[in-house]
Order: structure tokens, then C-alpha cells, then sequence
């Protein structure tokens, strides 16, 4: 029987997050006398530049919307991800996921850390040979979807960083 090589690299990026997944699951060991306190928290200052806070919380998922078609460009890359509310498009959402298994940024979990985030794109630009447009809004739509609040962090890693 003759395996899809795509569907071998899939496969073997999974097994990749479950060992990495297990790996950082080591506990410190235990702070002993001679060890120093860890730090306590501190109250910031009233002075303090604080950020304008996003307009909704970051781990508050939102729900898919019908707001009407997308639009396919030259690169693959599909849009608006987002409708104008903000709410993530149903189009898009189909769209990305008629490429499983090739998006495994899809794949991801609401309680998904930066780190997964950024292998799961890797991933798919190796493997799944997505463009980085494409995976810019294949996370976009995830990050509304499931509330991530990682901002810009994984496409702008995605340009530095060589998969």
C-alpha cells in the first residue's frame, strides 16, 4: 500500500508536538533552603504607560458569521478573513479547511501557546507548501476563532524565521 507523502509529513509533524509537548512538560525541581525566594509581585506604579486593552478579552472565542463571499487572489491566499464586526468568515473558515489536512494551524486547540502556534505554521509552510500570505490569514481566522491573543507575533516570526 502506497502512503500520500503529504499524509506521511502530517502525521510526522504530530508526533513532533506530542514529543515536544512532553518534553516541556518537565517540572522544576524543588526550591530548597539555600535556593533564593522566587519574586514576589509587584503593583504597578500610577505613573506607569499602560496599553489601550484589546477590544475584547484575548481568550474569548468568537463564533463563525455568514458575511457573504471571499475573494481567491493569484498567491492562493483567500479574503477577508474576518467580516467587519471582526467575527471570523464562514467562507474563509470553509475555504481553509476544504485544504486539510495541509492547514495544521487548524488543527489547534483555544489553549494553544505562541510556541504551538508557530510550529503549526512552520508546518504548514513545509510541509503543506502554504505561502506566507496564506498562513497569515489561515492564523488570523484561528486567532479570532479560538481567542488567541498572540497579535502579530506568529506572522511577523514567520518572516524571520526559516522553517
Amino acid at each position: 500500500m502506497r502512503i500520500n507523502p503529504l499524509a506521511r509529513a502530517v502525521g510526522a509533524f504530530g508526533a513532533l508536538v506530542l514529543a515536544g509537548s512532553a518534553c516541556a512538560g518537565v517540572a522544576p525541581g524543588p526550591v530548597g533552603a539555600d535556593s533564593p525566594a522566587p519574586p514576589t509581585a509587584t503593583a504597578p506604579t500610577p505613573n506607569a504607560t499602560v496599553s489601550s486593552p484589546p477590544s475584547r478579552p484575548a481568550s474569548t472565542a468568537l463564533a463563525l458569521e455568514s458575511c457573504g463571499d471571499i475573494t481567491h487572489f493569484q498567491d492562493g491566499n483567500v479574503g477577508p478573513v474576518l467580516c467587519s464586526d471582526g467575527r471570523p468568515s464562514l467562507a474563509a473558515d470553509s475555504f481553509f479547511r476544504s485544504l486539510l489536512p495541509a492547514v495544521a494551524v487548524l488543527h489547534l486547540a483555544p489553549d494553544a501557546n505562541l510556541t504551538d502556534v508557530e510550529t503549526a505554521m512552520c508546518a504548514d509552510e513545509t510541509f503543506g507548501h502554504m505561502t506566507n500570505p496564506t498562513e497569515e490569514s489561515a492564523y488570523r481566522l484561528m486567532a479570532a476563532e479560538q481567542g488567541w491573543g498572540f497579535g502579530d507575533e506568529p506572522p511577523a516570526w514567520l518572516l524571520r524565521q526559516a522553517c
